[in-house]
């Protein structure tokens, strides 16, 4: 779990989110250990994608609570709806990230923000690779990269200024 007072870079906690989650019958609220797992779980799977409702990439979850329980269904799952703590990757455009290249081309360099998330750094059509400034950068380097653009594709676009 994220320490919610020593957080990376541009993660920020977002209190009380409510889901709704469907759960398999075997994990009736009757066994409070396979309820819990099942909850977490369930939550667990939505990690590092998109939250177009907190407009991020999902990093973690705190604390869960619930007190809403809907009967099974036909198909027998119990549904449940939780209210959680979430932590959200959301870096405004024009902020600066720190990432680390793991790949180079002639035409990208490919790099990871918080050891997670790619990083694609594509070099413009009418620059000659030798004047590109990406040109330089070689594995393993750590870079600033400047978010241009916040996809819902968990991507983020970018341009970046060697730390070297």
């Amino acid at each position: 779990m994220m320490d919610p007072n020593n957080l990376p870079h541009h993660v920020y906690l977002h209190k009380d989110h409510k889901y709704k989650l469907k759960l398999g019958f075997h994990a009736a609220p009757s066994n409070p250990k396979v309820f819990s797992k099942a909850i977490r779980d369930e939550l667990n799977n939505l990690k590092f994608t998109y939250c177009s409702d907190l407009n991020g990439l999902i990093m973690g979850f705190g604390k869960i609570s619930s007190n809403e329980l809907i009967p099974a269904d036909i198909r027998h799952c119990i549904t449940v709806v939780v209210n959680v703590d979430v932590f959200i990757f959301r870096p405004p455009v024009g902020s600066i990230i720190e990432a680390v290249v793991n790949q180079t081309s002639d035409n990208h360099v490919s790099c990871l923000v918080h050891n997670l998330f790619n990083v694609s750094i594509v070099r413009p059509e009418n620059e000659p690779y030798h004047q590109w400034s990406g040109s330089k950068i070689k594995k393993d380097n750590k870079i600033d990269v400047k978010v241009i653009s916040f996809d819902l594709t968990k991507k983020t676009s970018s341009y970046y200024r060697s730390n070297n």
